[in-house]
């Protein structure tokens, strides 16, 4: 232990001034970030922009930071000052590690209390969730760089690697998938950035006892080439795995609960993309809801012409939703399927995947307030904009899933919705959600609802002798 802090002091004693531009960085950080809005507010502008600065020069300066620290000792090599010293590398780790703990990870978390107290969100509650997400930020932000400062020998290097890593993993998606991208998902990013951190430890921990560089570079050189077209593979097979499981352990849900056809159906040409096409939705029959209980449901519905499963098995995006005090269940069909699909009537047969929530207002507050407080979600901001209002809330690490509507309700208005929060993987404990209604009264109020999920459970649904061709717009009436 002597030599490990022997090593430490001596780091903290060369590298002293990028120490306290790092802290510098990480309290305008803190200052910034509390003094900006969740909404695009003019007179915030200008913080919004200095925060965003400050948060990639601060990224910048942890990066450099790590890879001085770890270059202090290089290991590449063998002339080294360091190699004729009675240096243990295990404790040469861990003094590196030390240092990387007290002057980024403690400020990043001591960062995470300021930030939360300041703007009033839950900060002993969070406690535990603010030191959980060390794990997914020493991943994306201080493991890599440490192990590419482990298989380099200074800076110019260094950076020169990073150039090409992220070359890498910019080009792989355009190979991989012909430009369309990757089936990467958030829930598998989050768990992409896991897998990432544990290979950039072993690398770190291969080196410090093996010196082997050239196995750490080739490694690194791997991750670069094929990390993203691997990990969207096993994203696809942990998805169809979890799906299986999902469907193994769930079963049709409480037998109270009726979906039933009513045979009424309307079409909205759709004005958000993809924006050629139909939204068709069909009024349902809900029966036997809990009281204060609310159904929603996304699946996929397959198209059958005249018995038959329509060529290609091409399976359409649906969902069932509440509007007002009616269920629709929502299909879009895209211009080029309702040309083919005109001529006969067609049957859908959608497999869905269902939410029992809670249903009972918790908070009303009125549309003028221009600031206040959710219980164990976050803090909101308002802002009239014209006839109507946008509403921004910044939530913490631990909010619960809530929606928010307006009541009385615009001809226009839908049901909006934050999230239950996951673990933030950057530099930021917080998350901003922004909403926006349009032709609402002065008296109008917001009505938040936090979302309790009572039960899960999936079930068919079939939609029987469906005429499209009633449903063709011509552009010209667009």
């Amino acid at each position: 232990m002597k030599q490990v802090l022997h090593i430490f002091g001596k780091d903290v004693r060369h590298l002293w001034p990028q120490i306290l531009v790092t802290l510098g960085l990480f309290v305008s950080f803190d200052v910034l970030h509390i003094l900006s809005s969740p909404l695009d507010i003019p007179e915030r502008q200008h913080i919004d922009s200095a925060a965003g600065l400050v948060t990639f020069v601060l990224t910048l300066a942890i990066w450099y930071l790590v890879v001085l620290a770890v270059q202090q000792e290089p290991l590449p090599g063998d002339r080294q000052f360091w190699l004729t010293k009675p240096y243990s590398r295990l404790q040469l780790l861990a003094a590196k590690v030390l240092f990387v703990v007290l002057f980024v990870n403690v400020p990043l978390v001591c960062s995470d209390f300021l930030i939360l107290g300041a703007q009033g969100l839950p900060v002993f509650s969070s406690i535990s969730r603010i030191l959980l997400r060390q794990l997914p930020f020493a991943a994306l932000f201080v493991l890599p760089s440490f192990a590419n400062a482990t298989v380099t020998r200074n800076v110019t290097q260094f950076v020169f690697a990073w150039f090409v890593a992220l070359l890498g993993f910019s080009i792989q998606p355009l190979v991989s998938h012909g430009g369309n991208g990757t089936a990467i998902n958030f829930f598998s990013v989050r768990h992409m950035v896991l897998v990432l951190g544990a290979i950039a430890f072993a690398i770190v921990v291969w080196q410090y006892l093996t010196r082997q560089t050239v196995a750490g570079r080739i490694a690194l050189i791997a991750l670069t080439c094929a990390g993203i077209p691997a990990f969207a593979a096993v994203s696809q097979w942990a998805a169809c795995l979890r799906g299986s499981r999902q469907s193994e352990n769930r079963g049709t849900g409480p037998a109270s609960i009726r979906i039933l056809e009513t045979g009424q159906l309307r079409a909205v040409v759709g004005q958000y993309p993809p924006p050629e096409g139909v939204n068709v939705e069909f009024l349902l029959d809900v029966e036997g809801l809990p009281q204060d209980a609310l159904l929603e449901g996304n699946g996929v519905a397959v198209v059958r012409v005249g018995g038959k499963e329509w060529p290609g098995g091409s399976q359409l995006g649906t969902s069932i939703a509440r509007h007002g005090s009616e269920y629709w269940q929502t299909v879009h069909f895209d211009d080029s399927m309702l040309r083919m699909l005109k001529q006969q009537p067609i049957d859908l047969n959608g497999q869905f995947r269902f939410r029992l929530l809670t249903d009972t207002v918790q908070t009303t507050i009125a549309v003028t307030a221009r600031s206040f407080r959710l219980p164990n979600v976050g803090s909101c901001h308002s802002v009239p904009e014209g006839d109507g209002v946008s509403l921004g809330c910044r939530i913490g690490p631990d909010s619960d899933e809530m929606s928010v509507r307006i009541r009385p309700e615009p001809r226009d208005s839908v049901f909006s919705a934050f999230p239950r929060a996951t673990l933030p993987i950057g530099l930021n404990p917080t998350s901003d959600y922004r909403f926006g209604w349009s032709k609402i009264e002065p008296s109008a109020v917001f009505q938040f609802i936090p979302r309790r999920e009572v039960a899960t459970f999936e079930r068919s649904l079939s939609i029987r002798n469906v005429d499209l061709a009633k449903y063709l717009v011509h552009r010209a009436e667009r």
